[in-house]
């Protein structure tokens, strides 16, 4: 069957939300998984599957063609979880909590990452959750689209920050969820920056900084070569020179990291800074600390 030519229909569910769906399938033979969503506004026009949940529109990638019931029971789990997050960690038509609608690993550990790069697409768009069959959580990742973070959109560039412009900034209020996220920050992720990307990367699961820049500093400049870097746009921040970007970019993450650090764990100062690295231009670029507040 040609499931590209199966028509399209669309509908409320009993939420009275949209849903799309496409006619004429069977239903799966376990409705409860696995689906891959992405929070998308841009693109979910042309998508056989999706729904909205509040203010969020929500593309079903895998499977791509849904039935009724599937998008039915998948967009209703979604709004079961949305309501727990936006009433500050608790729903309260069920009683359940962010945890029993989330996976906790996932959410705070993809929270720390969007927040430290301060992605301005999370929980927007470009976001994704996987719900595994015959289990009632909501899992995070895999993460992508970060082309709007490292201070490299204007209006959204201080380091100083957190991103609140998103739904996030209701789940955040919920003391389960503060509680994980600096206990997590202090069990792995704060290693990950202090040992990996601003250390030597001996016995850390990430390479530091500088290994990356050399690995993607060829490719860079050849994309410089093909389509001339722009400096003029009214979205982004743009040097001339990819040395220059890679400088700020190391800048930027360093105040980014110190300013983190400061609020979510007693000991405020990560000293540790990537050493030099000689881009392929010949130019050294060295991270230098500013002065910012805390």
């Amino acid at each position: 069957m040609d499931l590209e030519s199966l028509p399209t229909v669309e509908d409320l569910n009993d939420n009275h939300r949209y849903i799309r769906y496409v006619e004429g399938l069977n239903d799966p033979e376990d409705i409860t998984g696995g689906y891959l969503l992405e929070l998308d506004k841009i693109f979910s026009d042309t998508e056989p599957s999706c729904f909205h949940s509040f203010s969020a529109t929500v593309v079903c990638k895998q499977p791509e063609f849904l039935s009724r019931n599937a998008i039915s029971y998948i967009s209703l789990f979604f709004d079961e979880a949305q309501t727990c997050m936006r009433k500050n960690g608790r729903n309260p038509d069920t009683g359940k909590t962010l945890f029993e609608y989330f996976d906790r690993n996932s959410l705070v550990n993809e929270y720390l990452i969007q927040q430290w790069i301060l992605n301005n697409d999370y929980f927007v768009s470009s976001t994704f959750f996987y719900k595994p069959a015959d289990e009632d959580l909501l899992y995070s990742g895999p993460l992508w689209d970060c082309d709007a973070s490292f201070g490299t959109l204007i209006g959204l560039d201080d380091p100083h920050e957190w991103n609140r412009n998103s739904i996030s900034k209701y789940f955040v209020k919920s003391a389960a969820f503060q509680t994980a996220v600096t206990e997590i920050y202090a069990a792995s992720f704060r290693s990950l920056l202090t040992d990996g990307l601003f250390g030597d990367g001996t016995g850390s699961a990430i390479r530091p900084f500088t290994a990356f820049i050399r690995e993607i500093t060829p490719s860079a400049l050849m994309n410089d070569t093909l389509w001339p870097r722009r400096t003029d746009s009214r979205l982004f921040t743009s040097k001339p020179y990819t040395w220059q970007n890679f400088n700020d970019m190391l800048v930027w993450a360093a105040e980014r990291t110190a300013w983190m650090d400061g609020v979510l764990t007693s000991a405020p100062v990560i000293t540790k800074q990537p050493a030099d690295v000689t881009v392929a231009t010949g130019t050294k670029s060295r991270l230098h600390r500013r002065t910012g507040k805390r």
